[in-house]
């Protein structure tokens, strides 16, 4: 189009835009006192072009402003002494349904339906708020009757299909927080119809309901309370859960069973309604538990930790998530040192990768026996973990990597759930905790070929040694881990090209820096390993190291840490790796920021004046540049007291007047301002 056919096209927009609006207004002052100005034909006709308005106009801010009005309309209507014009938004609510069933289809395929899920939401949300809303139920039914209609053999996928449509007004409904109250009877029915979506063979229907179970997941468990998705405090207890909504506990069961039995029909086969329930299961928290509530989250143990071992990461993690709030407090323990027991205690075995080489090949084969006496109903009985029967216990046998991979995660969700309750003072399970990861030790030395699975287990060893503080084996795994962590910077130091022995190597620093500060090392200690580390030529490892040392900056005393300054004004030289820069910038500006009181000994050399400024003038790029600022401003004032510098002062204020335009990127002016 031409710049005048756009302008026409602009203002053709604006003006239904603005015209819906004063529609609205108009009649809502119309009919404001009963007046008889306008008969119920003339608000028929009205509420007709509303409708054209929001089921043909295909422009979003159009469409949005017409709905505010259609939304007045709608609310006097609904609020009228005459009983003629009441029923009018009823009438209209009928229509718009029977577009969305199928008996009148719309002209062509649109992005989430356009307007009609807005003139549901609309006529909907105009009731009067109470426990009796007739066109609320009715609509909610109807588009649940029509999203569960069976497909036809010849779908066309030019057109909107009725169950697109049904799936994307009940999504709107849902996120409509007028009706939130509302529709918390109806959340059942839905998680129900959005998680057997992800199974339909039209593409459409499962897009429409992956974002109808987004909704849905907010409006259960409430919008984000921290910015960590993960974190406790964005969870609801699984008691609270179930009892709001119980019937979806045996549907949930039924998903994770099925996705069970259909383990065996191909490597990479994910079950459709696996991962939605997932997700779902990891988003519920700990809480008070009653013996019933008990025995019925542990229904849902043997399901989820028989998808252990399965071939897709994400799989293996949401399981690991998942297993928390079916656990009870009691039993975690019981159930790490279990899972662990299925571990072989010693490396003969051969290391395969593929978990499903032990999987019954046909689906009719049974794979897990689903039986509540495997799961303790208390916390001294034995948990026999059928996900991990796959996985031998005596030598000779292979060890399957996803089943290993997939143990470790679990037991280190249920470690970081132990270590926060109030249970991590009692001894005796401090001590059966170690001695179960113990045994299990040599999966984090080179007998395991694997360096995804080492990698976890060392990660695991430290964890469960910074749990159990008042324990005799603790200085066992610290002694363990000082070993192997030692070897594994030796020997895989010159063949870190894999990405797996960078994890590998990464996961070393990480251990060992950790290790210092459990130990209490001295400063020489300290000082010589993070050198060490930082002239690794894995940039992992390096990566890693600064993180660490930019952690102990935030929360340490700084002036017992005045010896990794030298060691951050060498590495702005030599350092290559743009974040490892941008993290050894961040740190020199807290040390040097900072209100404590710190010796002279942190002045900048002067050598690094060239090296800094270079940075600023954006060699190093943009994001560096933003970095590089405030250091050089440092370093100018330390210059500044020896009156030496009128050239770099002069340079540098061309520096500042550059950046502080307007058009320069929003990360350098934010660089001038620091």
């Amino acid at each position: 189009l031409t710049p005048e056919h756009e302008l026409v096209l602009a203002c053709c927009w604006l003006n239904i835009k603005e015209a819906g609006l004063l529609l609205g207004q108009l009649v809502d002052s119309v009919l404001q006192n009963d007046c008889d100005l306008m008969t119920p034909e003339e608000v028929q006709s009205i509420g007709r072009m509303f409708v054209r308005i929001l089921t043909q106009c295909r422009h979003r801010g159009a469409i949005e402003s017409c709905n505010i009005g259609f939304l007045m309309v709608c609310k006097r209507l609904l609020s009228h002494s005459d009983a003629n014009m009441a029923a009018i938004p009823a009438q209209i609510l009928d229509q718009v349904l029977d577009v969305i069933s199928g008996n009148r289809s719309t002209s062509n395929i649109t992005r989430r339906s356009a307007g009609l899920p807005l003139l549901v939401q609309a006529i909907t949300a105009s009731e009067p708020r109470g426990n009796y809303r007739p066109l609320l139920g009715r609509a909610v039914q109807t588009l649940l009757t029509t999203a569960q209609l069976p497909l036809s053999q010849d779908e066309d996928q030019t057109v909107d299909i009725p169950q697109v449509h049904a799936l994307n007004v009940l999504r709107a409904l849902f996120s409509d927080s007028t009706l939130g109250a509302a529709m918390l009877a109806h959340i059942s029915d839905a998680v129900m119809l959005a998680i057997s979506g992800f199974s339909s063979p039209v593409w459409a229907i499962r897009n429409a309901a992956m974002q109808l179970y987004g909704t849905l997941l907010i409006r259960m468990l409430g919008p984000k309370r921290v910015r960590d998705e993960h974190s406790p405090e964005n969870t609801i207890t699984a008691r609270e859960f179930f009892t709001r909504w119980p019937s979806l506990r045996l549907f949930l069961l039924q998903q994770l069973e099925e996705a069970v039995g259909r383990q065996g029909e191909g490597r990479l086969y994910l079950h459709p309604g696996l991962q939605p329930v997932l997700i779902l299961l990891s988003k519920l928290g700990p809480g008070i538990e009653d013996e019933e509530h008990r025995k019925l989250l542990s229904q849902f143990v043997v399901p989820v930790m028989a998808q252990a071992s399965s071939p897709l990461l994400s799989v293996r993690v949401l399981c690991a998530r998942a297993l928390v709030p079916l656990v009870s407090v009691e039993a975690q323990v019981s159930v790490m040192c279990s899972i662990l027991q299925q571990v072989p205690p010693t490396p003969g075995q051969q290391v395969v990768q593929n978990s499903l080489q032990q999987v019954p090949s046909t689906p009719g084969q049974q794979v897990v026996q689903n039986s509540l006496q495997q799961v303790p109903s208390t916390p001294g009985q034995q948990v026999v973990q059928n996900s991990l029967q796959q996985v031998p216990s005596t030598p000779g046998q292979q060890v399957v990597q996803n089943s290993l991979h997939g143990a470790s995660l679990q037991v280190m969700h249920l470690l970081q759930q132990w270590r926060d309750s109030t249970r991590n003072n009692s001894l005796q399970e401090s001590r059966d905790i170690l001695q179960a990861v113990l045994a299990r030790s040599w999966v984090a030395t080179s007998s395991n070929t694997c360096p995804a699975t080492r990698a976890d287990y060392l990660n695991l060893l430290l964890a469960s040694a910074q749990s159990c503080n008042n324990c005799p084996e603790r200085e066992r795994v610290l002694s363990v881990l000082k070993d192997e962590v030692s070897r594994v910077r030796s020997n895989v130091e010159l063949s870190c090209q894999p990405v797996a022995s960078d994890l590998l190597l990464k996961t070393a620093a990480s251990v060992s820096l950790q290790l210092l500060t459990l130990s209490s090392a001295s400063m020489e200690t300290q000082e010589q390993l993070t050198r060490s580390l930082l002239t690794s030529p894995c940039v992992d490892v390096r990566r890693a190291t600064f993180l660490h040392i930019q952690d102990m900056t935030s929360r340490d005393d700084l002036t017992e840490l005045l010896w990794i300054l030298p060691i951050l004004h060498q590495q702005l030289e030599e350092e290559t790796d743009l974040l490892c820069l941008e993290l050894c910038l961040d740190t020199c500006v807290v040390f040097h920021t900072t209100k404590q009181q710190l010796q002279h000994s942190t002045t900048f050399p002067t050598s690094l004046w060239a090296v800094i400024m270079q940075f600023a003038q954006g060699q190093k790029g943009t994001s560096i540049c933003a970095k590089a600022l405030p250091v050089l401003a440092i370093i100018l004032r330390e210059m500044l007291q020896s009156d030496t510098c009128r050239e770099e002062l002069h340079v540098w204020s061309q520096l500042m007047e550059t950046y502080s335009h307007p058009l320069q990127p929003e990360p350098v002016r934010i660089g001038v301002g620091r």
